[in-house]
């Protein structure tokens, strides 16, 4: 049987907290929950003040984020593991395998976390969390925003983002990979977000990205804008004309 482990799970959502703390107790008798936090400054306190060798971390949590926890510990230099918990965003599996990090998918279920285990088991000699840590700050280091979703969050770069849509209280962002992700936020919030980038509020419920801009028909008051992989002809409110001619102008 392997060392004692000592673990501690980090997640905003009390379910998810208990639910892991359950598989583990089940399942490895060598593994110590040492602490439960629902935010990540809490666990960094923790951290700081107890040796920890496995830190079970959700990535999308209100205020400071699995990835500020993960700094945060590569600047106190301790070699922790770190096994992220993602709800299936794109980006953060990205980002984790990136460096790489291990990583379970919510809701975590016993098969994924006894292989998770066992990776760590088999690596933990020659782990270096601070390795993998300065090639996750690299990846990170790309101009992306961060989007909430029903599902969690999206780190999207604006430079893909062709337009976007309203949808009552949510948003829709057409990407220039051809995929439409909904927002959790209202057009003005994603404007404001936006701001100071290449990016007109043509109507109430569209906002455009002028890098994609190919034609402006005055007579129908539309716009056309051109992807690789199709075309979006939108239409254009009288205050949309004045802030479009106004943007193409300066």
């Amino acid at each position: 049987m392997p060392k004692q482990i000592i673990s501690i799970i980090v997640d905003d959502e009390i379910a998810a907290r208990d639910s892991l703390e359950n598989l583990v107790n089940k399942h490895f008798s060598y593994i110590t929950v040492f602490a439960k936090h629902d935010n990540a400054k809490d666990a960094l306190n923790t951290i700081m003040e107890k040796d920890i060798d496995i830190i079970f971390l959700d990535i999308d949590m209100p205020k400071n984020d699995g990835f500020w926890l993960a700094d945060k510990i590569h600047k106190i230099r301790k070699n922790t593991c770190i096994i992220f918990i993602t709800a299936f965003n794109k980006f953060a599996v990205d980002a984790i395998k990136h460096a790489p990090f291990d990583f379970l998918h919510k809701p975590v279920g016993q098969d994924m976390l006894i292989k998770s285990i066992d990776r760590y088991l088999e690596n933990r000699d020659r782990y270096d969390l601070n390795k993998k840590l300065e090639n996750l700050k690299e990846y990170l280091k790309q101009e992306k925003l961060k989007f909430n979703t029903n599902l969690g969050f999206a780190m999207i770069a604006p430079e893909n983002i062709v337009y976007c849509e309203a949808d009552r209280n949510y948003s829709n962002l057409y990407l220039s990979n051809g995929r439409k992700e909904m927002i959790t936020s209202q057009l003005g919030l994603i404007e404001e977000k936006l701001a100071h980038k290449s990016f007109v509020r043509i109507s109430r419920s569209i906002l455009i990205n002028l890098d994609y801009l190919e034609s402006f028909q005055r007579k129908s008051k539309t716009v056309v804008l051109n992807t690789v992989m199709q075309n979006h002809e939108l239409s254009v409110s009288l205050s949309g004309v004045r802030k479009l001619q106004n943007s193409l102008s300066t």
